[in-house]
This record gives structure tokens, sequence and C-alpha cells, in this order.
């Protein structure tokens, strides 16, 4: 059994972790408040699983008036929680994208480009599932393409 945490960031929004030490620092880190813990559940790590507590997340996300970001389900079988299942994923994105021409290399057309670190990319996914951030607006703070900004998203072909 695996336990599920669901959280609010007063004034920005709801989530759902697994793991809430590493979850509620980053949120901090990030908001400069620490999140509160709403409630925790207990069950398995299953898809099934995974659209209760995004269900119930969702919920408390429309009652507080926060948008609802993406599902937690999805979320999971994007990859895009769980840490060492995210490091798996982005792994073999690199490595893939890297097969097919080297676009994850930091060139392009034989010139140099900018990469992000995975923290970055984490950053950019995290920030745009809140709703207040777009394509457009990640591109300009972190100074890349909105291609780049998508395959982050996404993790299309991106180093993540």
């Amino acid at each position: 059994m695996t336990t599920f945490y669901i959280y609010e960031v007063i004034g920005h929004k709801n989530g759902a972790t697994k793991d809430w030490d590493t979850r509620s620092q980053y949120n901090f880190e990030t908001y400069g408040i620490m999140p509160i813990l709403i409630e925790t559940m207990e069950g398995p790590d299953t898809p099934e699983f995974w659209q209760i507590v995004g269900d119930r997340e969702w919920e408390l996300a429309e009652q507080n008036g926060y948008p609802r970001g993406t599902h937690y389900r999805v979320a999971c079988e994007r990859g895009r929680v769980g840490g060492a299942r995210n490091a798996q994923l982005g792994n073999i994105l690199t490595i893939e994208a890297r097969a097919a021409g080297g676009r994850a290399t930091g060139r392009k057309n034989g010139k140099k480009r900018r990469v992000l670190n995975s923290k970055q990319c984490a950053e950019i996914r995290d920030k745009f599932n809140t709703g207040f951030y777009s394509k457009s607006k990640l591109a300009k703070e972190y100074k890349v393409g909105r291609t780049t900004i998508l395959r982050v998203i996404t993790n299309i072909n991106y180093e993540a």
C-alpha cells in the first residue's frame, strides 16, 4: 500500500503527491508558503487509485477556487511524478532523442544551444500545470522557444 498526500498551498493550488517531504519543500521554495496537508489516502499504486486521488484533488481545487491543472492519474501515467520513474522516463527520451539526430545534445545545425536541466524541466511542468503560465510566458522566462516548452511539457524528444 502507498500513502498519497493531498495538500493545499494557500492562495495558489491544491495538489497530490506520494513524496510529501520533497513536494512540500519544492512548494515552499516555489511559492514561499509551506503547504498544508489536507488528507492522506492509503491504496495501491495503480492507475485506478491514481484516478481516485486525482478526483479528490480536483474536488478540493474547485471548492477553493483554484485551477484544476493536470489530473493526478494523467501526470502519473506520463511519468511527471514519482522521482525515479520520472528520471527513468527522461533517460529513455534523451536516448531516443539522441538516436534520432542529437536533438537533446545541446546542438542544432552545428550551433550550440541552451539545454534545460531536469530541475528546470520539472519547474516548467509544474508552472504550466498551475494554469497561470502559458507556453509563451515560460519560453520567455527560460529563454527557449515555445516548441522546446511544448516538448518539455509533453516529454517529447527533450532531456528531462
